[in-house]
């Protein structure tokens, strides 16, 4: 069975150094080893590339906002 993967974990397994880059890949691994298929959509890939490819001060929360 296929499973859709949200957006964030394909953006965190991009982040190594992000607190859950290591939770997500956990997650991914669990998955495959009970048969299922992760997989994505062209959505996913657009909301990749709309964070990826921001400078890092604009991908961060600020209070002020």
């Amino acid at each position: 069975m296929k499973v859709l993967l949200d957006s964030n974990i394909i953006l965190r397994l991009f982040q190594p150094d992000h607190s859950h880059s290591t939770i997500a890949e956990s997650a991914i691994m669990k998955l495959e080893q009970l048969g299922f298929s992760p997989c994505f959509i062209p959505q996913n890939i657009y909301e990749f590339w709309v964070v990826a490819s921001k400078t890092q001060n604009r991908n961060s929360c600020s209070e002020a906002e």
